[in-house]
């Protein structure tokens, strides 16, 4: 019979902060307040856009450290909500 260490329990806020990439993860943890950043089912959709506003979505999305796709569902909802009030 092999010897294998007793697995001990794992505190969620402790494996998460532990992650390589756990600052980015507290920054993105601020714009839960944003209707847009909420997880629903979404739908992929390709589209088009030039190099230079693609440059701006990774940059601004990396300093909110948000994902680009994160970055640009909020951007849009913010959008919409402005519009349609």
């Amino acid at each position: 019979m092999a010897i294998t260490k007793p697995k001990l329990p794992v505190d969620a806020a402790a494996f998460i902060a532990a992650a390589p990439d756990a600052s980015a993860n507290e920054r993105a943890a601020n714009f839960d307040h944003l209707p847009g950043a909420r997880r629903f089912k979404k739908i992929q959709v390709t589209m088009t856009i030039t190099p230079e506003l693609l440059a701006q979505v990774d940059g601004q999305s990396a300093r909110m450290g948000l994902t680009r796709a994160a970055f640009i569902s909020t951007a849009l909802y913010e959008l919409l909500e402005r519009h349609t009030r």
